[in-house]
């Protein structure tokens, strides 16, 4: 079923950067300092950040996912980007990531009911030191059925094996796009191994491999680790 906007949550802008080095350190120093105190004046709260991990996914990128309360500081933050009192430093910090930013894909999300804020993460005490991030191509209009099964299906399944939920999100204004981000590990040594993860809940696991199959026709994966500030780490 189709998922419902909740005025009293949080909305989110996703973004994937291509970046055109891996300097990622220089860029992180530089949103630290110049992007994200300008940012959070302007309701616009880092929910967690990325660059991409050797071995599995496109690199060199970044990740962002920025917490907003609603739609009035979507709009608000709009306006101080480009209405006609912007904040110039807005406009330098766009200048500066260009330095390190080639492009970028961005959607504006709404997230699933289960999907946790900062202050959850931040009350939960969660850790993450390496992600999992996929990026979902489902049926049309099944981001909210693909969303829920994952959620109710999946999840209990993929706690057993040792991952915590990052993020669950959709856009409705692009039809076939969800996206689930997991925590894979608290710190770098209990990262647990891939093969024979879910065998304990094999027929849970077997369950949701063809509802999935049913709801969605591709989807990439990628492997993250945070950045310094990134809520999760």
């Amino acid at each position: 079923m189709p998922l419902k906007y909740d005025p009293s949550r949080p909305i989110y802008i996703h973004v994937i950067n291509k970046l055109r080095n891996t300097r990622t350190r220089e860029l992180f120093a530089a949103m630290a300092a110049d992007c994200l105190p300008v940012y959070a004046e302007h309701g616009v709260a880092l929910h967690n950040c990325w660059q991409s991990a050797p071995g599995q996914g496109q690199g060199p990128e970044t990740l962002e996912v920025w917490e907003l309360k609603d739609f009035a500081a979507y709009t608000a933050f709009v306006a101080a980007s480009h209405g006609d009192k912007a904040d110039p430093r807005i406009e330098a910090w766009h200048r500066t990531r260009d330095e390190w930013i080639e492009r970028y894909d961005a959607m504006l999300c709404m997230p699933h009911p289960a999907s946790p804020t900062i202050a959850e993460l931040k009350a939960r005490g969660v850790k993450a030191k390496l992600v999992v991030h996929e990026l979902v191509h489902t049926m049309s209009s099944k981001q909210g059925d693909y969303l829920d099964g994952l959620h109710n299906i999946w999840g209990p399944v993929s706690r057993a094996a040792g991952r915590t939920l990052l993020s669950l999100l959709y856009s409705p204004w692009n039809n076939r796009r969800a996206i689930n981000i997991f925590g894979v590990g608290g710190e770098w040594d209990e990262l647990p191994l891939w093969a024979g993860n879910y065998g304990h809940d094999k027929d849970e696991f077997a369950v949701w491999m063809t509802m999935a199959h049913s709801l969605r026709d591709d989807y990439n994966d990628r492997f993250l680790v945070p950045a310094p500030f990134s809520t999760a780490r």
